[in-house]
């Protein structure tokens, strides 16, 4: 009994610590989507009032779009923090993605941020997804911008790390293979206690200000998605390093195998590039679905069908003439991988697409799109999805 009463307080403490994280959370969500709300709202009003004034229209719309894509990036940082972000991961080059990110750093940090490279020799593969790492290292450089004074610099640097059993017991992570990437600044550092809170969502002091909102943490989920890790060294006076550790992508090993034969089917070949392929969506958002239609046109494709039973799918994707299918993940509640499953027993090309939630193995490193998207996100993952289907 001595023990348990004296373990008590520190659950107490570690419940109202996750409170207090939880509120500040809520409350930080609640106040920007409430000013994205404030300006739909009153565009809206206003769109009322401004029918026959074509120029006052357009610039009403103009607003309520990009609050529209205001509310859909809050939405995945939102996911992302809980690790839940539908993703894209494709075998990469991390040093060629920091290398044509270059001028990106540069609009994005501004021409007075001294940035340096530092890419590692024989930098082993990883899987992740490009356009989400990509967005991962643009935040902590801005973090890192936002620490460090004038003539400060930022340090951007690559490497192989081989964590060993005791190492990884240090530091908390599994041992293996990883690639790091590194980014660090001149500034003046964090107390412990800060360092501590630095990946609490919309914690805020003045020496954590760059750390506010759902940067870090953003980051942290989306690392951790990926099946990776991520520590952050700083003391006060000797700057901040945030360290990005990703499993090392042995290709051999992790290629996908394919043992079923693939089916050809006899009625017609699958056209060339992207005009006239004959596309079957399962989804059952009926609206949704609808949208998808007019994107596909827009692409030269048909839609054959849209389905809203996982039952009627499962038995379209193992008969119905078709080029390619656009696969809701969740389909009444269930999860669509039966039909997937079909649908690779025929060798007939699928992608995902979702709003909500990642991939199951093996599914992965699949093609998704991510809901909302617009039609150069969804060409671009059907032209993943033939290019894996050859």
């Amino acid at each position: 009994m001595q023990a348990a009463r004296n373990q008590q307080p520190e659950r107490s403490q570690a419940h109202a610590e996750k409170l207090e994280a939880l509120v500040r959370l809520s409350s930080g969500m609640a106040h920007d989507f409430n000013n994205i709300l404030h300006v739909i709202k009153n565009a809206t009003a206003a769109l009322r009032y401004t029918a026959g004034d074509a120029a006052e229209t357009a610039r009403l719309l103009d607003m309520l779009e990009r609050n529209a894509v205001r509310g859909t990036l809050l939405t995945r940082e939102l996911l992302a923090f809980a690790a839940r972000q539908p993703l894209s991961p494709i075998p990469l080059s991390v040093n060629r993605l920091i290398a044509d990110m270059q001028h990106r750093l540069r609009n994005v940090l501004g021409r007075g941020a001294q940035v340096e490279t530092v890419l590692g020799g024989s930098l082993w593969p990883v899987q992740a997804d490009e356009a989400e790492l990509e967005a991962a290292i643009v935040k902590l450089a801005e973090n890192a911008r936002d620490a460090t004074a004038a003539g400060g610099k930022i340090t951007i640097e690559t490497a192989n790390a081989l964590i060993e059993e005791a190492q990884a017991l240090h530091a908390g992570i599994e041992p293996g293979e990883y690639v790091t990437i590194a980014v660090r600044d001149t500034g003046g550092g964090m107390t412990a206690e800060t360092l501590s809170r630095a990946f609490d969502p919309y914690f805020s002091t003045k020496e954590a200000r760059p750390m506010t909102g759902l940067g870090l943490p953003h980051v942290y989920g989306f690392v951790k998605q990926m099946r990776g890790y991520l520590t952050v060294d700083s003391a006060v006076g000797t700057g901040t390093a945030v360290t990005v550790y990703l499993p090392r992508l042995k290709q051999a090993a992790e290629a996908p195998q394919r043992n079923e034969p693939k089916l050809v089917l006899a009625s017609s070949a699958r056209p060339k590039g992207l005009a006239g392929l004959r596309v079957l969506v399962v989804e059952d958002e009926s609206l949704i679905g609808m949208l998808a239609e007019d994107l596909l046109e827009q692409l030269g494709c048909r839609m054959v069908g849209l389905v809203s039973s996982l039952r009627k799918a499962v038995e379209l994707a193992k008969s119905a003439e078709v080029d390619l299918a656009l696969l809701d993940v969740d389909i009444g509640g269930e999860p669509v991988y039966p039909v997937a499953l079909a649908l690779q027993a025929r060798g007939v090309p699928f992608l995902f697409m979702s709003g909500y939630g990642a991939l199951d193995e093996p599914w992965r490193a699949h093609p998704i799109v991510q809901k909302p998207f617009d039609v150069d996100q969804l060409r671009k993952e059907i032209e993943r999805a033939l290019s894996a289907d050859q």
